[in-house]
């Protein structure tokens, strides 16, 4: 019924049902240019992004060596990737891994507890807070954090094994995927079975 009434008083000869010219304000196809002008598309803020296609697993890490952050102390713990400008093209892989270590005759052992993997371009804060099971180590635990780029986990060759290394802030004996790492020691080493 509808669309009955809608046409009702219409037809294709321009009169309307009797006989008179249409007194319609409607023209149909409308006249040109008698519509609103369209705008020009307003110019974009966003600043162009960083080529990256085709970079190499160390180009991917110095990129990402520049805004890591890894910190195990206080308030600022956690680990994760800041923002850039302008951003990257394409979002790289990174990964944010946490450990518990455990130290026997000056060796450390270590637990993965938590890998995560965040893609990173820039364009916001991605972070990875510490987990319980890290935060909540008893005192013969101490714990490691590392920012790394790749898909795949760290391998035993990538990661130091002395305790002497572990805390270097240089990150001396790990790997060149290696953005950032954090290490706190165990409280205590003494009347320790090996477990944290």
């Amino acid at each position: 019924m509808l669309a009955a009434g809608a046409l009702a008083g219409c037809t294709d000869t321009g009169k309307d049902a009797a006989g008179q010219p249409a007194q319609s304000g409607a023209h149909w196809p409308p006249p040109v240019g008698s519509g609103p002008v369209p705008s020009a598309p307003a110019p974009s803020s966003t600043p162009p992004c960083a080529p990256d296609q085709g970079w190499t697993a160390e180009q991917q890490a110095d990129w990402t060596r520049g805004y890591a952050s890894a910190s195990l102390a206080g308030m600022f713990a956690g680990a994760g990737v800041g923002t850039t400008s302008p951003t990257l093209c394409r979002p790289i892989p990174v990964q944010v891994e946490y450990w518990l270590v455990t130290v026997r005759s000056g060796l450390a052992t270590l637990t993965s507890v938590l890998r995560q993997t965040v893609n990173a371009d820039g364009g916001t804060d991605v972070s990875v807070p510490v987990p319980d099971r890290v935060s909540s180590r008893g005192p013969c635990a101490g714990a490691m954090v590392a920012v790394y780029t790749g898909a795949t986990p760290l391998a035993d060759y990538e990661i130091p094994r002395t305790l002497s290394l572990l805390g270097v802030k240089s990150g001396e004996g790990f790997s060149k995927r290696v953005a950032a790492q954090a290490y706190v020691g165990p409280a205590q080493t003494s009347n320790c079975a090996g477990t944290g």
